[in-house]
């Protein structure tokens, strides 16, 4: 089931509820937006992500549309935009996941080395 981030509309100014957050390196992440009457004739928009000075863009109809993939960021701006109109961007807190962190993977151990040669030769 998807996760929801709800960003309210108003006036061309997009606010997100604070208290909702994305960790990053999860796929299912999808932004409601709540529009005022202004976006009522605007059938396709362009969602903006910025973040570290990358931006996605994502095109969408109606008010909801997917979350990109997101790694190694405290913060995103989302925000919409049509030929015509757009927004200010909403902040949404981002958490970094376990898979986030790099680093080097040490060598296997002696044991386990020699159980998997086993298996192979087994």
């Amino acid at each position: 089931m998807d996760k929801i981030i709800d960003i309210k509309v108003r006036n061309r100014i997009a606010v997100a509820d604070p208290g909702q957050c994305i960790v990053c390196g999860n796929k299912d992440y999808t932004v409601a937006f709540d529009f005022d009457d202004e976006w009522s004739g605007a059938n396709v928009k362009t969602a903006r992500f910025f973040y570290k000075d990358v931006y996605i863009d994502r095109v969408f109809t109606g008010n909801t549309v997917d979350v990109p993939e997101l790694a190694n960021i405290s913060l995103v701006k989302i925000g919409v935009f049509t030929e015509d109109i757009t927004t200010t961007p909403a902040l949404v807190r981002c958490y970094r996941s376990i898979l986030c962190d790099g680093g080097n993977v040490p060598p296997p151990e002696d044991d386990v080395y020699d159980r998997i040669i086993k298996l192979i030769n087994d």
